[in-house]
């Protein structure tokens, strides 16, 4: 052997027996074992145990089935069921679940794969004294008293009840106001449905609503008589409202009867209506409007007045904006009228546009929630609820026309929008609908009658679960 051949050979050698090469040292369950230890080094490490063997394809871990699919919570990935939901159990919501309450047990509320199993509507019925309740609403539609407080103060509902639409759900708190007190409260809702006074009364006249930005925690108050008055408050941690900023809102349409508001749905900036129901004719009903962008502290900045529109035949009482920001729609209690403008920029309100209108499908309609652009849901003063769709230069159409138990609704969708939710200004009742795969054929699944009859003030939708 030449001396390069020798060399090499003694180099592997040395290594082998440890001369100055860290090796690191594991312990492995039913491995093999080690190599022997030469003087001055240490021995070869095991070789690693077999995986147990799978009996269960589909379970975690284990193979995906034959069919490519794995148990629930599970994906197959490269063939292997791994747990599709890896954070939930850990108390905090991450990507993909809607809650997290620290297990992974079904039947308490949050599911398994961290999911909401159910939702609560909040309902403020008006009365001396008035009273809070929180309905539970599972997806089948059954409905269930989860808890009824009894609040302090009275609240008179008056002729009018679509006037003050005041209830804003912001976060887990929902904020309404004690008209005849002139005071705005909230209730806590618990994981249960259960309600918890929160301490955050605040002294405020003549509410015509509330809007809340949930992610900034900043309540806006809108208040009128002869003119708008817009308050922005932060939340502190315990539901304690702070004065933030004040706006004034001239709205020069004679009388100021009606005051509609709605959020952007993607921008921080809300818009503010105010009209004068003075008679049905068309041309006495013209509304005002303004756009309030405001920062992430609450302070606003007011567009104002940025359009003159004309809401159609009828009393105008209530706008909306379609989901994509493009459309707004205006309803008309008393004629039936509907119009409807296609916004040139999303967060701008067009001037001078005339609107494209309906007719008699509107009649006596109280609000509308847009889905998917185009299609959204109207409630009317007849006991009827209707999936409507509008599109740019044509008038809007009804395509359905589903009997409810009362009038004039506030409407929520549920359960990824296969769930259409009506509350009944008139009728005292909640009523639970289900939405086809095409999301135009409301079928009612079941009433829940609350406890007083009289119109009840308003209403917010809540996340809550089952009961332990």
């Amino acid at each position: 052997m030449n001396l390069q051949k020798w060399w090499f050979f003694v180099s592997i050698a040395t290594a082998a027996l440890g001369g100055g090469c860290a090796v690191e040292i594991r312990d492995y369950s039913s491995s093999g074992s080690g190599g022997q230890a030469g003087a001055g080094g240490q021995g070869g490490q095991g070789g690693q145990g077999g995986q147990p063997g799978c009996v269960n394809p589909g379970a975690e871990g284990c193979p995906c089935a034959a069919d490519g699919t794995c148990n629930p919570g599970l994906s197959c990935k490269e063939g292997t069921c791994i747990d599709a939901f890896p954070h939930c159990g850990n108390d905090s919501i991450d990507e993909g679940e809607t809650c997290d309450d620290g297990n992974k047990v079904d039947e308490d509320g949050c599911s398994s794969t961290c999911q909401i199993e159910a939702v609560c509507l909040v309902n403020h019925i008006g009365g001396d004294p008035s009273v809070v309740s929180s309905i539970r609403v599972d997806q089948d539609g059954t409905m269930t008293l989860a808890d009824l407080r009894v609040l302090d103060g009275s609240h008179t509902i008056g002729l009018w009840p679509f006037r003050q639409r005041a209830a804003a759900r912001c976060g887990r708190r929902v904020y309404f106001t004690l008209q005849t007190s002139d005071s705005i409260e909230a209730v806590e809702v618990t994981p249960t449905g259960k309600l918890l006074p929160v301490g955050a009364t605040k002294s405020v006249p003549d509410v015509a609503g509330l809007l809340c930005d949930e992610k900034n925690n900043v309540l806006f108050v809108m208040s009128h008589t002869d003119t708008v008055d817009v308050r922005a408050y932060s939340i502190g941690p315990s539901g304690e409202l702070v004065d933030v900023d004040h706006k004034t809102l001239i709205f020069p349409v004679g009388s100021l009867d009606t005051v509609a508001f709605t959020m952007h749905p993607q921008q921080p900036a809300f818009y503010v209506f105010g009209g004068s129901t003075s008679g049905i004719n068309p041309a006495e009903n013209k509304v005002v409007g303004a756009f309030v962008r405001y920062a992430a502290d609450g302070k606003m900045t007011v567009d104002q007045p940025s359009v003159t529109a004309d809401t159609g035949e009828g009393f105008f009482h209530a706008t909306f904006l379609s989901t994509d920001g493009k459309f707004m729609g205006f309803t008309g209690y008393s004629g039936g009228g509907f119009a409807n403008y296609e916004l040139a920029e999303a967060g701008n309100i067009p001037t001078g546009v005339s609107p494209t209108y309906s007719g008699a499908g509107f009649s006596n309609g109280y609000d509308a929630i847009a889905l998917d652009g185009d299609l959204f849901y109207h409630s009317h003063s007849d006991a009827n609820v209707s999936a409507c769709r509008f599109t740019p230069g044509e008038k809007a159409t009804c395509l359905t026309a589903t009997p409810a138990t009362g009038g004039l609704n506030r409407l929520y969708l549920a359960y990824g929008g296969k769930m259409l939710i009506a509350a009944s200004g008139y009728g005292g009742a909640i009523d639970t609908f289900a939405l086809g795969d095409d999301k135009t054929a409301p079928n009612k699944l079941a009433t829940f009658p609350l406890d007083k009859t009289e119109s009840f003030h308003a209403s917010a939708l809540v996340p809550c679960f089952h009961a332990p």
